[in-house]
Parts: structure tokens; sequence; C-alpha cells
């Protein structure tokens, strides 16, 4: 009996050396982008700590091109806008982190409460600073922040449209 596998035809007592070899090189395949991917992360992790934020984000940005699901990545990349610009593009990967993380650390919930403050998405913002911080470790820092959050919401909510003349020279 004969197997068709594109471009070779097999007899059963070949099957095993080609799925052997398959999986040899479905095997390499993965090793050599899992060693690309971890090489960026060090890259970036190593441009992180000597706060070069803009180079480790790049280096961040290329790992997650590989490896989309890693909350490791997706925390790095976050943490970096929230030390440059724009902060708000934080949010979308500190809640991927949270999300592809099984359970999210203090440390996730943190930085994911500082990317909702800085979308002004304050009743959320309380809620993971209350929730980064169980053991109330950090009380002062974390009441610090939510009080931040209350005045942002108190003063967002109460916009009034201002009009600025120019009082003419002095």
């Amino acid at each position: 009996m004969y197997f068709y596998i594109p471009l070779i035809v097999l007899q059963r007592n070949n099957i095993m050396r080609y799925i052997l070899f398959s999986i040899t090189i479905y095997i390499l395949f993965c090793l050599n982008v899992y060693s690309q991917d971890e090489k960026l992360i060090k890259k970036g992790d190593a441009a992180f700590d000597t706060k070069s934020y803009s180079a480790a984000l790049t280096a961040y940005e290329l790992a997650l091109q590989q490896n989309k699901d890693n909350p490791y990545i997706n925390l790095m990349i976050a943490k970096c806008y929230l030390l440059t610009f724009p902060k708000q593009k934080a949010l979308n990967y500190a809640g991927v982190a949270i999300r592809k993380s099984n359970p999210p650390t203090n440390e996730m919930y943190f930085i994911y409460a500082q990317a909702l403050h800085q979308n002004q998405r304050w009743d959320s913002a309380i809620y993971y600073y209350r929730k980064s911080d169980p053991s109330k470790t950090n009380l002062k820092i974390i009441s610090k922040l939510e009080t931040e959050c209350s005045y942002g919401k108190k003063y967002t909510n109460n916009q009034k449209d201002i009009k600025i003349t120019n009082a003419g020279a002095l």
C-alpha cells in the first residue's frame, strides 16, 4: 500500500522515518524562532535597564511579532509606553498581559491601573490600583494614586467652556 505525500511517495515501512524527519524539522524551526525571540527579549531588557526605553520598545515589538501572546513582552511594551510617549498605547498591551497571564501578577495589575489612569478611565484605574496591592504594603502610594483618580474624575466630569481673550498691551 502507498501513501501519497506531496512530492514523496512512501511505503508503509518508511512512514515512521518521514514522521520523525518532519518532527525534527519542526522542532529545529521552533527552536530557531524561540532563540530569536529570547535574543530580542534580552536585548530589550538590557536597553530597559539602561533607561533606553525607545530602544527597548523596538526590541520588544520585534519579539512580539514572533510571540503575540507572551505576557512578559506585552507588559514590558506597556512599561515602555508609560515611560515614553504616547502613554495611551500602554493600555492595550497591559490588558493583553493580564488576559494572557494565569494568574496575573500584582505588577501587571499596577501597570494596567497606570495605563487606565493615563486614559482617564478613573473608576477602573482605582479598582486595579487596589487589586495591585492586596496586602496593603504600599497603602500610602496606592492611596495617593486613588486620590489623583478621584480628582481627575471630579474635574473631567465638570468641564466648562472657557473663552480666553487678549487683555491688550500692559
